[in-house]
């Protein structure tokens, strides 16, 4: 559970993973919605510049219509930013985070789609459940994707430990959000985020049969 994004993404660099230039981009993306859930201000500055330089070189390879969605999101983003509201910042740089995730060729992505937005589902969690009022409709909805993400890998999932533990953090997510508990839920999906690169690295190394 102490895994984060950014050792996460280190390593994963180090293997060479992290190559396609939307796979760069959802990661600092993710990065800044993890900082902003972690109320780390001043960690924001660095990645929103990285950011900006990344999505500046990304933008002519995006396809004409997802580019208004991403400008969108930029916009909300900074805006957030401009205000200290760090659980806006994470909503919005987690749907960016989304964006990106889903621009990356299926050749060029070394886990399934699903990985990646079982990580993007749950930041935005995290994001939802620190918003006053909650929206508990849209954490329901959440909620849900999470389930149908697990449930389309689970079955390669072979190692017991890590299955058990993900099962025990879905069913964990699934209690407090029917008993509409925010902290409950913001520690379930900050876990859920780290599980998501444990997947992430389990399958990888299975790819390639070690």
């Amino acid at each position: 559970m102490t895994d984060t994004l950014t050792g996460a993404l280190a390593r994963d660099r180090h293997q060479g993973l992290a190559t396609h230039p939307f796979r760069s981009l959802a990661d600092l993306a993710a990065a800044i919605a993890e900082n902003a859930l972690l109320g780390q201000n001043g960690a924001d500055d660095h990645k929103l510049a990285e950011l900006t330089a990344a999505w500046s070189s990304a933008r002519p390879r995006a396809r004409p219509i997802v580019v208004a969605r991403f400008d969108g999101r930029y916009r909300e983003l900074l805006r957030a930013h401009r205000r200290q509201d760090q659980p806006k910042l994470a909503l919005a740089a987690a749907e960016f985070a989304r964006l990106a995730y889903r621009e990356i060729p299926a050749e060029d992505r070394n886990v399934p789609l699903q990985v990646f937005l079982l990580n993007y589902a749950g930041l935005k969690l995290a994001a939802l459940a620190q918003q006053t009022p909650a929206d508990w409709n849209a954490i329901d909805s959440v909620a849900f994707e999470i389930a149908a993400y697990w449930n389309r890998f689970d079955p390669v999932v072979r190692d017991h430990r890590l299955h058990d533990l993900v099962e025990r953090v879905v069913d964990l997510l699934t209690s407090a959000v029917a008993h509409q508990k925010p902290r409950t839920i913001t520690l379930a999906a900050r876990r859920l985020h780290a599980i998501a690169h444990l997947i992430e690295h389990y399958l990888e190394y299975r790819r390639h049969g070690q």
